[in-house]
C-alpha cells in the first residue's frame, strides 16, 4: 500500500521491511542463499499490481534483494554480514531515486544541480556542500537506519506473534486471469505512463534550472527528448511482463521452488485452500 501512497520516507520504510522480510525467510531456510528468490516473486507480483507505478517498486525489490543476498553470500549469515545488506538495501532505496533520474536525463541533471547551487549561494551568501557530499550523508543516513532495523530483527530470530498470526492465515493472492498484453498494446500502456505529472516534474524542472543558467533550448529539447525515448523503452517493457512465461523459465531451469511459490500467489486464497 506504502508504494501506491505519498508518505514522506516511504522508501526508507519499505527498504527496511524487506530487509527485515528476508532476514526473517532466510533464518527458515536450509540453504539461505535462496533467500534471494523472495524479492524476485515479490518483483513480480507487483508487476501485476494495479497501485501506483510499477517500475520504481520492482527495480527496488529486485536490485535490493540481489544485494541482500550478495553481501550475506560473502560475508555469511552473521552479524557482519546482516549488517551490510542491510546497509545496502538502505542505500539503494536512497539512491535508486537520482539512478534513474540520471538514466532518463543524463549529465544535466548534474548541472542543474551545480546552477541552482550557484544561484542560492550567489543571492543568500550561503555555503553550499558539493553533490557528493550531499548524496554520500544522505546515502550513508539511510543505510546505516535500514542496518540497525536489520540487525535488531536478526537478532530477535523469530517473527513478533502478531505477524506469524497473520502469515499462517495467509494472504489473499491476486486474481490474475488476464492475457499479458502483446508487445503493441504493451507500448501503447508504456506510452500512457510518459503522461504521469511524477515522470515530468523532475525532467521539467531540470530542463527549467538549464535554460535560466543560459543554455539555448535545444538543450531543453534533447533533456525531454531523452526522458521520452528511454522512458518510453522501459515502461513498455515493464508493461510487458508475462507472469505465465516467468514461471515456465523459473521451471525449465529446476527452480520449481519459487515457481511453485509464484504460481500459489496468483490464485486468491479461496481457491488455494479450496472449498470447505
Amino acid at each position: 500500500a506504502l508504494h501506491g501512497a505519498r508518505v514522506p520516507l516511504r522508501g526508507l520504510a519499505l527498504s527496511s521491511t524487506q530487509a527485515v522480510v528476508m532476514t526473517y525467510a532466510g533464518e527458515g531456510l536450509g540453504n539461505r542463499t535462496r533467500v534471494v528468490w523472495v524479492p524476485f516473486i515479490a518483483a513480480g507480483l507487483k508487476a501485476l499490481s494495479p497501485a501506483g507505478n510499477r517500475l520504481r517498486p520492482m527495480l527496488a525489490i529486485t536490485v535490493q534483494g540481489l544485494l541482500f543476498g550478495g553481501a550475506t553470500r560473502v560475508l555469511g549469515w552473521n552479524g557482519a554480514g546482516i549488517l551490510a545488506a542491510g546497509f545496502l538495501v538502505g542505500a539503494w532505496a536512497a539512491a535508486q531515486g537520482l539512478v534513474l533520474q540520471y538514466l532518463l536525463i543524463g549529465s544535466d541533471l548534474l548541472r542543474a544541480y551545480d546552477a541552482g547551487v550557484g544561484w542560492i549561494a550567489e543571492r543568500w551568501a550561503v555555503s553550499i556542500p558539493g553533490i557528493a557530499t550531499v548524496l554520500g550523508v544522505w546515502i550513508a543516513l539511510w543505510g546505516c537506519t535500514a542496518a540497525a532495523v536489520t540487525w535488531l530483527a536478526w537478532r530477535r530470530r523469530s517473527l513478533p506473534a502478531r505477524v506469524q498470526a497473520m502469515l499462517e492465515r495467509g494472504a489473499a493472492g491476486i486474481r490474475w486471469r488476464e492475457s499479458p498484453p502483446a508487445w503493441r498494446r504493451a507500448a501503447a500502456l508504456g506510452l500512457r505512463d510518459l503522461t504521469r505529472p511524477v515522470f515530468w516534474a523532475p525532467v521539467g524542472l531540470v530542463a527549467a534550472i538549464v535554460l535560466a543558467a543560459g543554455s539555448p533550448w535545444e538543450r531543453a529539447f534533447w533533456i525531454g527528448a531523452r526522458a521520452i525515448a528511454l522512458g518510453w523503452v522501459i515502461f513498455s517493457l515493464a508493461r510487458a511482463f508475462n507472469p505465465r512465461a516467468f514461471i515456465a523459465w523459473l521451471r525449465g531451469r529446476g527452480h520449481w521452488g519459487p515457481a511453485v511459490a509464484f504460481s500459489r500467489a496468483l490464485r486468491p486464497h479461496a481457491e488455494r485452500r479450496g472449498p470447505r
